[in-house]
């Protein structure tokens, strides 16, 4: 056996459907047997065509198990998870259309053949009477039971690995690389915890269905296997296993198993002190600190209100001192609390916006207060603004405490973190070095041609 060279088999393509060789060319509805055009010449005399009828369904008698590469849950495994559909997978990526008698209509093609999983009690054997010539079969109690056919084009795939779309072609990656690529049918059914099923290969054809069991059929015979309306029907068996599920312990049973339950109105809530918050006195010296889970009816505290207009002006104050003191020569330099997200923001100044429904209110509060300094400057520096400060989030994240307090624990998990973080950040951005080589190169071009055009060509 020849060896794998190595592929990307992280990336995979799925396509709805694949057929090969002269089913391409079926032509017929939906019907009893499918049909292609044919057109045929002899000795350079006209050409003429004819409907040629394909072997479909009705001319099956069984499969070779040996196409079959995989089945989930695996045979006779008794504690598979119930939260994924079964399946079963073919090394021939045409197996399940191969035989449908129809055309391609809307990039949908219904397969031949469909994969159906029943619980015990839902089916019984007709192994012990069986007829000459006729494949295994089940007596399923109620179709409810089975998938829908009329959906059954969405229940089964071609799976191409590392495929280059612009640059191959499918039928050469069968012929060359056939390891790359199968097809699959699934089985939309929800499995329950704790259950035994049987899934079994059966065909989705009226016709199918009847040459499994050996039935007489005319060529008026057509049709789906069976209708979702409760009835009992037979079917016949190209392949079974057995298999059944474990406990639950998926996130989504998991996340089934939360109730709710009445609590508390300040739940997800905490006091914060802030009466020594850049040394002002407050009216309100807490405030509700916010967790991430919290009552849906809650209702956060306002937090810049007439009250803390003194706090506020404060801290801006503090906050602006280093760009103050860089701004200015031979001044002493000192530390201040950080100005978070000032980076990506791009701003080095706090700047409290007041919104215009609310500049009544504040007006009045502060000129009642007016004879004290600090008020006194934030009153001069308010009426100065005329427009909101732009980032509008970079100063509402820096004045209210609360959300500094959240932006504080982020800045220690980057600080905690920062050279796994760098890390992935380089796998991330992975040829940003010679992406921005190329676009260097292109700028001394673009400068190179303007130069020339001005001195060579303009004149």
């Amino acid at each position: 056996m020849s060896e794998i060279p190595p592929s990307n088999f992280g990336a995979y393509t799925f396509l709805p459907w694949l057929r090969r060789g002269i089913s391409t060319g079926v032509t017929a509805a939906e019907g009893p047997r499918a049909t292609a055009k044919i057109r045929v010449s002899i000795e350079d005399q006209e050409e003429t065509s004819i409907d040629l009828a394909l072997y479909g369904p009705g001319e099956v008698a069984g499969i070779d198990p040996r196409v079959i590469i995989r089945t989930y849950p695996p045979p006779e495994v008794f504690n598979a998870e119930p939260n994924y559909f079964p399946l079963i997978e073919f090394d021939q990526p045409d197996m399940p259309w191969r035989y449908t008698p129809a055309p391609v209509e809307s990039d949908r093609l219904r397969p031949w053949l469909v994969l159906i999983v029943l619980a015990d009690g839902e089916y019984e054997s007709r192994e012990a009477i069986l007829e000459e010539g006729a494949l295994p079969a089940i007596n399923v109690f109620s179709t409810e039971n089975l998938p829908n056919l009329s959906q059954s084009w969405a229940w089964a795939h071609v799976q191409v690995t590392d495929f280059d779309a612009k640059n191959e072609k499918v039928a050469q990656i069968i012929e060359t690389e056939p390891y790359r690529i199968l097809s699959r049918l699934m089985c939309p059914r929800c499995l329950e915890p704790g259950m035994t099923y049987t899934a079994f290969l059966v065909p989705s054809f009226e016709r199918g269905r009847l040459a499994g069991l050996n039935e007489e059929m005319d060529e008026s015979v057509g049709g789906m296997a069976w209708e979702s309306n409760g009835a009992t029907v037979t079917l016949p068996v190209y392949y079974q296993w057995r298999f059944g599920t474990g406990e639950a312990g998926d996130f989504e049973s998991l996340a089934r198993r939360l109730r709710w339950r009445d609590v508390r109105g300040d739940v997800g809530t905490r006091k914060m002190d802030i009466s020594e918050l850049a040394g002002i006195p407050l009216i309100e010296a807490s405030v509700d600190l916010e967790g991430a889970l919290m009552l849906p009816s809650h209702q956060g505290d306002e937090w810049i209100v007439p009250g803390n207009v003194l706090l506020l002006s404060a801290l801006q104050d503090r906050l602006n001192c280093p760009a103050k003191m860089l701004a200015e020569a031979g001044v002493e330099r000192a530390v201040a609390p950080p100005l978070y997200g000032r980076w990506l923001a791009a701003c080095d100044r706090l700047e409290i916006g007041i919104e215009p429904e609310k500049e009544l209110i504040f007006l009045y509060e502060l000129g009642r207060r007016a004879k004290r300094g600090p008020v006194r400057k934030f009153l001069d520096w308010m009426l100065e603004s005329s427009q909101t400060p732009e980032p509008l989030w970079f100063h509402e994240l820096n004045a209210d405490p609360r959300f500094r307090v959240a932006a504080s624990l982020g800045t220690r998990f980057v600080q905690e973190q920062q050279h796994q973080l760098m890390a992935s950040a380089w796998e991330q951005v992975e040829g940003v070095l010679e992406i921005n080589d190329k676009l260097r190169q292109a700028q001394l071009a673009r400068e190179a041609a303007t130069r020339i055009h001005e001195r060579h060509i303009k004149p």
